[in-house]
């Protein structure tokens, strides 16, 4: 893929575009791009929206409710490709404080799904997070309510075990304290015996578990997960869609080649096994001071 190449735009593994910062894509669309800012190194650079330059988009959410007012009918009706990848994982609150519940989001991803097609919806089970209280069995059966309440709307769950990235080591420990519960580390082979009881789960709800940066666990049952999907995207498209190549995260990533166009600590949602996320508070104060006119999600003020 060249600079000239149209671009997956991945809105955003950084950040929750749809529920914080929806009515700010919308005018970054009309307006035909926007700045990026590298979170390593910190170089900007300017992307082009324009639908000759944006060969489709992803979209990632615990809360698209936002963007189903304007932004996803704006996308829709310039005929880009996208879908949503949304995370539904009905954790205590004290790990997800400002995510909606499940019974409240999934009516809303029901809709989204007659709305754009089954195709346009990827329900994620990400992280998965074990305590002493959160066991494997606990997993499971929460893992299967929650794909019986999503059956027909989605046909694809990803799902990855936590990992503890700098951040995460920083913000779990002391939520899992005020919850009086401990993490647990399972064994390769636990991990994957519950991989398999949720495949299970998920095939009985008309879905197929992928697995997201899972290398050990991957084989001919758990397939690797692509979560910037060329061909799901050439499905919505209806067959036509440009051949990009693959360029992992990470190691055990599928995703094809993409341009991400959030930003890390922006996301006010607090959970604190999220690796984008190294200070609630701070995200918090960006969004309150976050001005709709930016040209990008800075961590520095808007200009």
């Amino acid at each position: 893929m060249t600079e000239d190449s149209p671009l997956i735009v991945s809105a955003s593994r950084r950040t929750d575009i749809s529920a914080w910062y929806a009515d700010w894509l919308v005018r970054r669309l009309r307006e035909g791009f926007v700045r990026v800012k590298a979170p390593y190194g910190g170089k900007e650079r300017q992307v082009s929206l324009a639908p000759a330059d944006v060969a489709g988009l992803v979209f990632w959410s615990r809360n698209p409710a936002p963007a189903m007012g304007a932004l996803f009918p704006l996308v829709a009706a310039g005929g880009r490709p996208f879908y949503l990848t949304a995370t539904v994982t009905g954790y205590p609150s004290p790990l997800e404080p400002d995510v909606p519940s499940p019974e409240r989001v999934i009516p809303t991803l029901r809709r989204f799904a007659v709305e754009y097609g089954p195709a346009s919806l990827v329900w994620r089970y990400d992280p998965i997070l074990l305590t002493d209280a959160m066991t494997p069995a606990w997993h499971r059966e929460n893992f299967a309510r929650l794909a019986g309440a999503l059956a027909g709307a989605a046909d694809e769950v990803v799902v990855s075990f936590v990992d503890l990235y700098r951040k995460v080591a920083k913000n779990l420990p002391p939520a899992l304290a005020g919850l009086g519960v401990t993490a647990t580390k399972p064994s390769r082979d636990e991990r994957r015996e519950l991989a398999h009881t949720l495949a299970a789960s998920a095939r009985e709800a008309g879905m197929r578990l992928t697995l997201c940066c899972e290398p050990e666990l991957v084989g001919a049952d758990l397939p690797r997960s692509a979560c910037v999907d060329g061909a799901r995207l050439a499905r919505v498209a209806g067959g036509a869609f440009p051949r990009l190549p693959r360029r992992p995260t990470r190691e055990g990533c599928g995703c094809h080649a993409s341009m991400d166009i959030g930003a890390y600590d922006t996301c006010p949602a607090g959970c604190p096994y999220c690796y984008a996320t190294q200070s609630r508070e701070r995200a918090a104060a960006f969004r309150r001071g976050f001005d709709e006119k930016a040209e990008g999600l800075f961590l520095s003020p808007p200009r």
